[in-house]
């Protein structure tokens, strides 16, 4: 597995857990506002993530994965 394609699944890794730990805050969010803002955060760190991994792609497009 080549560094770049190493990078990108761990990418997707990261988008997955950002995505998990958005949807458990969020059924928690009764619990206290720490919960909401949690929520929130991890929504906004996730399509922050998704944004990088489109532009990681775009960026090494030319470069081989072997």
């Amino acid at each position: 597995m080549s560094l770049k394609s190493f990078h990108a699944a761990f990418i997707v890794l990261a988008i997955a857990l950002a995505g998990w730990v958005a949807v458990w805050a969020w059924g928690e969010r009764t619990a206290g506002a720490g919960f909401l803002a949690a929520a929130v955060a991890a929504a906004l760190a996730g399509l922050a993530l998704v944004a990088y991994l489109v532009r990681f792609l775009k960026k090494m497009k030319d470069v081989s994965y072997l």
